[in-house]
């Protein structure tokens, strides 16, 4: 379902699998290390937290967040939601900010020191929240299934501040990333496109057709497949180069042009 780089144990990986466990793997033996099987359902999603080596975050369709500290067997503390889990991200800025996304169409941001109840909750959305991504310390944007993604700020307790529509959503799960810089948004679509947000901007600034590559005549083409969608992007951390997947199993390598 999902897979998170350790930030600073590059050789460490974090999965979540339709079995609702969390696995750690040596990418250099390709073994895991370590496996944690407390989620009773599926687990969408999973996130290392990018203060803290050894701590991650999972969130699952038995409608709770698990924390869990690489040094123990068992999860650090669970926190129950109110729908199922899709996402879940930690804050850049402070390692005991957690929001995480729910089938129940809103977002919640919790402090892990008093996580009885959320420090606040984020609504607008009609349908689930898919993906949750960090533009800057402070601001936060979420993807829907209802076809837009909405940025917040975590200093004015979760106010929306824009919504950017435009790229087909009303099924699938599409990827959602932030350039490096914090002013692109990217995400997939249900016509096999990939979206870009300039992220002061509600529509968006670039449309980039996946045409599909024949490894037989090494060309490519436009596809008529009209199931075929983007299923993940992912912008490198360091420059604006993007990776893009699709349902029919490609990856490409995209460039943000400076001209």
């Amino acid at each position: 379902s999902c897979v998170s780089w350790n930030h600073f144990t590059h050789t460490e990986l974090a999965s979540a699998d339709y079995d609702g466990i969390v696995t750690i793997l040596d990418t250099t033996t390709g073994k895991p290390v370590a496996a944690y099987q407390e989620h009773e359902r599926r687990a969408w999603s999973v996130d290392y937290s990018p203060q803290d080596p050894r701590r991650l975050a999972s969130g699952s369709d038995d409608a709770k967040v698990k924390i869990w500290s690489t040094n123990d067997a068992t999860s650090a503390l669970t926190i129950f939601g109110k729908a199922n889990i899709c996402t879940v991200r930690f804050s850049p800025k402070d390692e005991r900010i957690i929001t995480f996304g729910c089938a129940d169409h809103y977002a919640y941001c919790y402090d892990l020191r008093r996580y009885s109840e959320p420090l606040y909750t984020c609504q607008g959305h009609r349908k689930a929240i898919s993906c949750i991504r960090y533009l800057n310390d402070d601001t936060f944007v979420t993807a829907s299934t209802d076809a837009s993604l909405r940025s917040w700020s975590h200093a004015e307790s979760g106010k929306c501040l824009k919504s950017y529509t435009g790229h087909i959503n009303d099924k699938h799960f599409v990827g959602l990333s932030v350039s490096h810089d914090g002013q692109w948004i990217s995400c997939g679509s249900e016509n096999n496109n990939i979206y870009t947000y300039f992220a002061p901007l509600s529509q968006p600034a670039i449309v980039t057709p996946f045409n599909t590559t024949s490894f037989l005549r090494g060309q490519e083409s436009r596809s008529t497949d009209p199931t075929l969608f983007v299923s993940a992007v992912a912008w490198r951390r360091t420059r604006n180069v993007m990776l893009a997947s699709n349902s029919h199993g490609e990856v490409k390598m995209l460039r943000l042009s400076d001209e």
